[in-house]
């Protein structure tokens, strides 16, 4: 009790009262802020929580869609690979069909050319064997400067190398008259073809791709886009050209492209030297127009006599005539 204030009952019980009612509220506001704190808390972990979580799903989400193109690209891997290996297998079957028919038209072509040389001699047969794969048919052009076609010729020739020629490189010898028009022009260019050649070789007339003589009806066209397969034709260790006269009565073969022939492959005739005129033997063989520029071989000596000319075209001479190699020789400036 204070001094000089006496309190009644009421007053004591409401001052304990608001008392011990302010220390409640102020534990109780205690505990809510230290509540209030621990749920913010609770909280931001639960978001962190939920962020990583999403974060981690974000990634698996990556991770999946990735999965996804690898696989759509392995299969569009996968179809190219099935469709790349479909078109080789396409192109082995091609290509099998293609050596099929290549091999059957071989075969067709072998048994054309036994057909033609079965009603020659045993002599004649050998030599034509031997021979025609090196007897080229010749298809000359002259176009005028607008590139219309004036003049077409064709004639046969023979394709020799180093190994006889005093040039060097690869030429196909031929008559002139098959290569010069009548005013002595050459064409623009030259297609040449060897029976058992795939390519069609293609000469161009320019500076030094050619040679006339003066003196006889001879040339030579120069081939110089060659291939592996002509290089294994020509090459020869024997001697090409006879270099002899021969006496009348010997046998001999012409072989070439006539007209009244076949374009794809030589015709074989037989014949003797029938006489000696001037720089030609005389032969009893058909020459015909296209015969021009083949050889004449020996079926005796197995060597080349001459060069077929002096053709009209359409006509056929009962005896033609043949350029003899010594002329040639001659004209190459090389001795006999």
């Amino acid at each position: 009790m204070i001094k000089g204030i006496r309190l009644s009952s009421p007053v004591i019980i409401f001052s304990l009262s608001a008392i011990v009612a302010g220390g409640f509220y102020a534990l109780a506001a205690e505990k809510y802020n230290e509540y209030s704190s621990k749920k913010a808390q609770k909280e931001n972990q639960i978001q962190n929580i939920l962020i990583a979580q999403q974060n981690s799903l974000n990634e698996i989400k990556k991770e999946i869609d990735l999965l996804k193109q690898k696989d759509e690209e392995t299969r569009l891997s996968t179809t190219k690979l099935i469709i790349s290996a479909q078109k080789i297998e396409d192109k082995i079957n091609d290509s099998e069909n293609e050596t099929k028919i290549k091999e059957e038209n071989s075969q067709r072509k072998i048994l054309e050319i036994e057909d033609k040389i079965s009603g020659l001699s045993n002599e004649t047969s050998i030599v034509v064997k031997e021979w025609r794969p090196r007897v080229a048919r010749i298809v000359c052009q002259w176009q005028y400067s607008n590139g219309l076609m004036r003049l077409i010729k064709n004639g046969s020739g023979f394709v020799f190398g180093e190994d006889a020629s005093v040039y060097g490189g690869i030429w196909t010898l031929t008559n002139k008259h098959v290569f010069l028009d009548d005013n002595g022009q050459p064409p623009s260019t030259c297609s040449i073809k060897l029976p058992e050649n795939d390519k069609t070789f293609q000469a161009p007339f320019v500076y030094g791709s050619y040679k006339t003589f003066s003196s006889v009806d001879m040339g030579l066209i120069e081939i110089k886009d060659s291939n592996s397969q002509l290089s294994a034709t020509i090459s020869s260790e024997k001697e090409i050209f006879c270099q002899y006269n021969a006496d009348i009565g010997e046998k001999m073969a012409i072989l070439g492209y006539p007209s009244i022939g076949t374009i794809n492959d030589i015709t074989a005739t037989e014949g003797i030297v029938s006489g000696h005129e001037g720089d030609y033997y005389v032969t009893s063989a058909k020459i015909e127009f296209g015969n021009s520029g083949g050889i004449a071989v020996s079926t005796k000596n197995n060597c080349i006599l001459g060069i077929p000319t002096f053709v009209k075209a359409g006509q056929i001479e009962t005896l033609g005539r043949v350029l003899s190699t010594e002329a040639m020789f001659e004209a190459w400036g090389i001795s006999f």
